[in-house]
């Protein structure tokens, strides 16, 4: 993966793009802050949740690739 894609979605980046949306919402909307603060943290974590899977499933192929190469390299 490219440095650039790896940046645009660490969790850190994600988590904290959310906050700011957030803030920015609570700005336009403040009537409904406490509903904005409440949708902005679950989408948050199902961020979290979502890349923290698919970096396992990254992980392990990865592991497996790696495993299969090394079977096929005649010794």
């Amino acid at each position: 993966m490219s440095q650039m894609k790896q940046r645009w979605t660490s969790r850190k980046f994600l988590v904290s793009l959310v906050a700011q949306l957030a803030a920015v919402a609570v700005l336009m909307w403040p009537e409904h802050e406490s509903t904005i603060v409440e949708a902005s943290r679950s989408i948050g974590s199902l961020l979290v949740i979502t890349l923290t899977a698919l970096g396992y499933v990254a992980a392990e192929a990865s592991v497996d690739r790696q495993r299969v190469e090394s079977q096929e390299t005649p010794s």
